[in-house]
């Protein structure tokens, strides 16, 4: 079982690097300063052009205004997304300075039993391409979901990307799978069951993640996903939850952007996903969010 389980996460880890396609790398240029600026005062930061390896803060609880710009190659037909890693937090914001979406650091501290933190990629919306060409804001915090600095605060990845969607779904039906046997590994039936058609799958795939064998691979395990018999069903539901201290490892003024970047992100996930439910704990912070 052991070397089964090892064979279908490597085949998980493979669908996860396939899922982008980077096609232009994003230029950056920021704005830096001790404290916060508003999206209208953003420019009255100390002027710096940043490259992916460079550190761009200097001390703990800096900030930045971020400009992305990318020139986008022609022919493309595939959905894109930003992929950003600044090693700190960033707040992406529309024209008008409204938040769009927080960004964190892939190398955060975070317990790993609970899943990755990372969160390093937003879909690349029609306002922010103009004549082929991707132009964005950000605002940056140096300091990654605890506290700290990751990295030497260097930039680690700043791209666009294509996006396959189809192997992301099938990245995390695999995902849900691998979880399946390495926490059940003692319900032989069940375990023999998913490991059988995972095996399927990945004859199926034979290393080809073309749409059509994609789609094959996804069929194969629907089986385990919707059970024939839906006297054996099990609604399982979830709420989603950000818990924020109020004022722990930085400041109270960094609680309050850590806010923003915690509900942009929620309120982008309702947009693509409407039966999604978000809570947050903390009374407090609504105030000062509103």
């Amino acid at each position: 079982m052991p070397q089964t389980i090892s064979a279908f996460t490597a085949l998980r880890d493979s669908l996860r690097d396939a899922v982008l396609s980077p096609v232009a790398p994003l230029a950056m240029t920021i704005w830096r300063s001790c404290e916060p600026l508003s999206f209208m005062d953003r420019l009255q930061g100390e002027e710096h052009t940043v490259q992916v390896g460079d550190r761009w803060g200097q001390d703990l609880f800096d900030c930045a205004w971020f400009h992305f710009t990318a020139d986008l190659p022609a022919g493309r037909d595939a959905p894109l997304v930003a992929r950003i890693d600044v090693n700190g937090e960033l707040l992406v914001v529309d024209a008008e300075g409204a938040p769009v979406r927080g960004l964190t650091s892939v190398r955060s501290e975070f317990a790993r039993c609970h899943g990755e933190p990372g969160k390093d990629e937003f879909p690349l919306p029609p306002e922010m391409i103009d004549r082929g060409r991707a132009d964005f804001w950000a605002d940056g915090a140096f300091n990654d979901l605890f506290g700290g600095v990751q990295g030497d605060g260097k930039v680690a990845c700043a791209e666009i990307c294509e996006v396959r969607e189809d192997v992301r779904a099938l990245y995390h039906d695999i995902e849900v799978l691998c979880d399946v046997l390495e926490e059940l590994a003692d319900d032989t039936s069940l375990c023999g069951k998913v490991s059988d058609l995972l095996a399927t799958a990945d004859d199926q795939l034979s290393g080809d993640f073309s749409p059509v064998n994609v789609s094959a691979a996804r069929r194969i395990l629907s089986t385990l996903f919707l059970p024939s018999d839906k006297t054996d069903a099990l609604r399982v539901w979830a709420v989603g939850h950000g818990h924020l201290d109020l004022a722990w490892l930085w400041p109270v003024r960094e609680t309050i952007r850590k806010g923003v970047r915690t509900f942009a992100t929620a309120m982008a996930n309702r947009k693509l996903y409407p039966e999604h439910i978000f809570g947050m704990s903390q009374p407090q912070l609504y105030a000062w969010i509103k």
